[in-house]
């Protein structure tokens, strides 16, 4: 398929990043994959250890454990103990299989997650609590120098001649 085709006829198919041994269209797996080092949740996967799915083999999940999470704005990842890979013994529908010991996983993942949470919330209430009340709705002198360098010299410039 020659680009200009490629881009007429599946404008959302990304080649360079498409499976060749795939038989289907669908470009939402990579689209997904793609946004996984911008993951800011924290994230368990889980596997069976019998899956017929490429992405979730030794190394698809290897790939995902390495990226997800790592990028801007996302959560850290693996390294910082926010991802983490689970791996039971059942096809790719271990969930369908095994629902009462998935669940138990994730009972006490969840519970981790929310031990987490509630010191986050704490901390940022303990840093609140150390800023005086009149002060925290205002504006502090580090954000106005930062707006006023952005953006004050932008109201001294003369406006550029447009034909619009």
């Amino acid at each position: 398929m020659d680009f200009e085709t490629h881009q007429l006829e599946y404008p959302d198919l990304d080649l360079e990043n498409r499976n060749p041994d795939s038989i289907f269209y669908n470009p939402v797996p990579t689209q997904t994959f793609a946004q996984l080092p911008h993951l800011k949740p924290s994230c368990l996967y889980v596997y069976g250890s019998r899956t017929h799915m490429v992405s979730s083999q030794s190394q698809g999940r290897a790939d995902k454990l390495e990226l997800t999470g790592t990028g801007f704005g996302g959560s850290g990842g693996h390294a910082d103990g926010k991802v983490d890979e689970l791996v039971l013994n059942g096809s790719h529908f271990v969930p369908f299989e095994k629902p009462t010991e998935v669940a138990k996983i994730f009972k006490e993942w969840l519970q981790k997650e929310m031990e987490n949470w509630i010191q986050e919330e704490k901390r940022e209430r303990e840093a609140m609590c150390k800023i005086p009340i009149g002060s925290r709705a205002k504006m502090d002198d580090d954000w106005k120098w930062w707006v006023n360098e952005s953006f004050g010299k932008r109201g001294n410039k003369k406006p550029v001649n447009s034909k619009l």
